[in-house]
């Protein structure tokens, strides 16, 4: 009877012992579910961090590409302004070697002109002077003739 009682006290112990045995594995097992879980809400965590500072990156990027075009069609705006200041400054030059070309054209038509005149005037001075002799030759050859009545 004892050895009855002994072994099913044995066989309680063991099926206690393999309960314990379950239990803690069964423990151990939920333990490590939860740590398997936990690292990948870290692994997700740092996944969505990553993606978090990759898309502050990109932002950035875009922005400084954004300034960078900007910048560069303020240049362009500025070479544009630059480009028709010369442009307005050859023109005006051009405008200003017209004029000088009228002004010297008319100088010169006004040279030309008191030269004409001038030369008209010894044209006129020599006529005089040719109408002057001979007038002085018909007197002498009239006073002349009155001589020789």
């Amino acid at each position: 009877m004892f050895q009855r009682e002994d072994m099913f006290q044995r066989e309680m112990f063991q099926r206690e012992d393999c309960f314990r045995e379950e239990m803690f594995q069964r423990e151990d097992m939920f333990q490590r579910e939860d740590m398997f879980q936990r690292v990948e809400m870290f692994q997700r965590e740092d996944m969505f961090q990553r993606e978090d500072m990759f898309q502050r990156e990109d932002m950035f990027q875009r922005a400084e590409m954004f300034q960078r075009e900007d910048m560069f069609q303020r240049e362009d705006m500025f070479q544009r302004v630059e480009m028709f200041q010369r442009e307005d400054m050859f023109q005006r030059e051009d405008m200003f070697q017209r004029e000088d070309m009228f002004q010297r054209a008319e100088m010169f038509q006004r040279e030309g002109m008191f030269q004409r005149e001038e030369m008209f005037q010894r044209e006129d001075m020599f006529q005089r002077e040719d109408m002057f002799q001979r007038e002085r030759c018909f007197r002498e050859k009239d006073v002349s003739k009155r001589k020789v009545f």
